[in-house]
């Protein structure tokens, strides 16, 4: 299993969500995660795009 750092959507360089909410994950058929956010009280959301890079 190979774990990868994952920023923000939109990300400058930060990643710190300064904003309370419920983690999401939905995983695919074989388990590798296919969506991760962040869903907020207010009913925004912040969306972890998938990253090959291990930065």
């Amino acid at each position: 299993m190979k774990i990868f750092k994952r920023k923000p959507e939109p990300s400058d360089h930060n990643r710190l969500v300064n904003k309370s909410g419920v983690g999401l994950v939905k995983l695919d058929p074989f388990g590798k995660p296919a969506y991760v956010a962040v869903l907020h009280g207010d009913g925004s959301e912040t969306v972890f795009p998938e990253t090959n890079s291990e930065d």
